[in-house]
């Protein structure tokens, strides 16, 4: 008995819609001015508020400059900053300042002589990559921003730096090694009792702790040293 085979279902074909694109956008006035919309207005309120604020921005950083030139021993009369003194008065100013500079760098100096040293070992040129090379050149500036704003400052040291470690500072990688050949006695910092989640830390975060922990408080300067990444309460991005 033969069966009829199935008729296949047709299918309705859809008929495609045409694009209809959106209207063109209504002109907008605003105080007797015709933009083409009100976004194009909204724009251009934005455009006139910054170059504004870019004004004033520059106002107050010129006399901000006005303001410190004059601290630092510049003219107060209004005549012009550099301009409107005579070649006497940028002289003197000139000493003045240098005066100052004399006077901070020598207490700063003293306050050193009687602190201690830090010593950053750069005798590893060659087991460092140019990669590491310019990272703990980066980790040793922020050791010298960092003693330049303390009170009472250290001795900053770079021992074995040749002309390649003085463009990318080497580290201390290995460094109790070569600590014991030199007879030097190492100790490590107090990282083991649950004080951080890490014991790796960077050259500029060893140095901090030093200089906080000058006075026993340990614990508290470890802390504050290294970024919350690791564990600490100190600044991210160092």
């Amino acid at each position: 008995m033969s069966s009829a085979s199935p008729t296949p279902s047709s299918t309705p074909t859809s008929t495609p819609k045409s694009y209809v694109p959106p209207p063109p956008p209504k002109p907008y006035t605003h105080d007797g001015v015709t933009y083409p919309s009100k976004k194009a207005w909204k724009k251009a309120v934005k455009t006139v508020k910054w170059e504004a604020k870019k004004v004033k921005m520059k106002e107050e950083k010129k006399e901000e400059k006005k303001r410190k030139r004059e601290e630092r021993g510049g003219s107060g009369d209004g005549g012009g900053g550099e301009e409107g003194r005579s070649e006497e008065d940028k002289i003197e100013a000139k000493r003045r300042r240098d005066d100052k500079k004399a006077a901070t760098l020598k207490s700063r100096t003293e306050a050193a002589d009687k602190s201690f040293n830090v010593v950053i070992d750069c005798g590893w040129n060659g087991a460092l990559t140019p990669k590491e090379k310019k990272s703990l050149g980066k980790q040793i500036a922020y050791c010298y921003s960092f003693n330049r704003k303390q009170q009472e400052p250290v001795w900053l040291r770079l021992s074995g730096a040749d002309e390649e470690t003085k463009k990318y500072p080497a580290g201390l990688e290995g460094f109790p090694g070569r600590a014991k050949d030199l007879g030097v006695e190492c100790r490590k910092l107090a990282l083991g009792d649950g004080v951080l989640g890490t014991k790796v830390l960077t050259v500029n975060h060893v140095f901090e702790i030093l200089c906080r922990g000058r006075d026993g408080e340990w614990r508290e300067a470890v802390e504050k040293s290294i970024p919350k990444r690791k564990g600490g309460q100190g600044e991210e991005g160092k």
